[in-house]
């Protein structure tokens, strides 16, 4: 676990998300599950980006484990005030598992963010919130 306090540097949230949704196109295959990606133009953020890219990563890796084949997952990013808004959709047609929470939430805290979920209908989404700087 990452105990240490963030190192802040400004960083292209984009860039970071792109590289570690990179890292699963295999899994992605070999479950046949679907990811679209819908990363709207933001500013740089100010953030530890080895933290962040690992608490990312450890979610996407988690919800990857828990999602069937078949379905899919979506992650979508926007401004929201004065913050960066991350949504990670998933869609299942079964009883939700829910991935490991713990470490996103508090990388994402430490940060000065905030993190929650909803179910809708038919998916769950998790939402992600990093402040502007």
């Amino acid at each position: 676990m990452i105990e240490d306090k963030p190192v802040l540097q400004l960083t292209d949230i984009i860039e970071l998300l792109d590289e570690i949704i990179e890292n699963f196109k295999n899994p992605l295959e070999e479950k046949s599950i679907t990811l679209h990606k819908y990363l709207s133009p933001l500013p740089y953020i100010l953030i530890d980006k080895y933290q962040i890219k690992k608490a990312i990563h450890t979610f996407i890796q988690d919800l990857i484990k828990t999602t069937k084949s078949g379905e899919k997952i979506e992650i979508i990013t926007e401004k929201e005030g004065q913050f960066i808004k991350i949504s990670i959709r998933k869609n299942s047609f079964n009883n939700f598992e829910y991935p490991d929470l713990s470490l996103l939430r508090k990388i994402v805290e430490q940060h000065g963010g905030h993190f929650n979920s909803e179910k809708e209908q038919q998916a769950i989404v998790f939402y992600i919130y990093l402040p502007l700087p």
